[in-house]
């Protein structure tokens, strides 16, 4: 969380929409922050409870391999964008794999971003097995606001042991 996923994200989609492409960006159903947008988020105090919005790009919230084939169908994108991807079912990974084999000799190119741990440094849904399918894997980590130094996993601050818990900085 906060490590800057959807920001760099989103600075690849606005280069990739300068140059022209045509881009489809999805989000899980699930998280309910926003429904048409994915959204990174800043802070300019350094203090966790500071976060607000700085960057939005424009995405659709689906929750089924039905779904995702029928825009890609009718949109025809020549980038795909899946944020949060660690909140979508098993589906998503055999999507992924057939799309791969489809579209091989096509222009699609598919960005993913998720987080790839819990918060208890497990393996998070289906991002590892996205991970070992891509061609390059970019990971980028937070700032821990205590000790202000790298962080290498995400802290939940609630007492849940639940993996899946959508939230912000009221949760981690």
């Amino acid at each position: 969380m906060f490590s800057g996923k959807t920001e760099e994200l989103i600075r690849i989609l606005r280069r990739s929409d300068l140059a022209g492409k045509k881009i489809i960006v999805v989000k899980p159903l699930i998280d309910v922050r926003s429904t048409d947008e994915i959204a990174s988020r800043r802070t300019s105090s350094g203090q966790s409870k500071d976060f607000a919005k700085s960057e939005v790009f424009p995405a659709i919230s689906i929750e089924s391999a039905q779904e995702l084939g029928d825009i890609i169908r009718r949109e025809q994108p020549t980038i795909l964008a899946i944020d949060e991807a660690q909140f979508f079912d098993p589906w998503l990974m055999d999507f992924l794999v057939d799309l791969m084999r489809r579209t091989r000799d096509t222009d699609l190119t598919v960005l993913v971003a998720g987080l790839d741990m819990d918060a208890w440094g497990k393996p998070f849904g289906v991002m590892p097995h996205v991970m070992a399918l891509a061609d390059e894997v970019q990971k980028e980590t937070a700032i821990c606001f205590q000790c202000k130094m790298p962080a290498m996993f995400t802290q939940k601050l609630v007492s849940s042991e639940q993996q899946v818990e959508v939230g912000d900085f009221e949760i981690y």
